[in-house]
């Protein structure tokens, strides 16, 4: 699973809620070091934590083809955005799903 957000403070919080509750999740965002958005890259890819919560710096050149679920927890910046965030899941040909959370206000923007 790739949960999507819109800041760097919120892949954290979420990242830990998650670990709370015994879900397996790291955080990533454009302020952790190269060596350090590389291990937690890594360790989602190889399967050794489920969830990656993650700001729209996650995902370029990721082709992890068993994402079943990409969440969005914000309306992404534009449809382009979520087109291609959604396009992560399923890339294996199976059963995947995209989800994208939003109240009547997030589309007044």
């Amino acid at each position: 699973t790739i949960v999507y957000v819109r800041s760097r403070k919120t892949t954290e919080a979420l990242a830990a809620l998650l670990n709370k509750h015994h879900i397996s999740a790291l955080h990533y965002h454009a302020g952790l070091g190269h060596d350090e958005r590389t291990a937690r890259q890594d360790a989602w890819v190889q399967n050794k934590k489920r969830v990656m919560v993650a700001t729209n710096a996650f995902g370029m050149g990721i082709d992890k083809p068993d994402v079943r679920l990409v969440i969005h927890m914000d309306v992404p910046e534009n449809i382009e955005s979520y087109y291609q965030e959604a396009g992560r899941a399923g890339r294996d040909g199976k059963r995947a799903f995209a989800v994208m959370l939003y109240q009547p206000a997030d589309m007044d923007n």
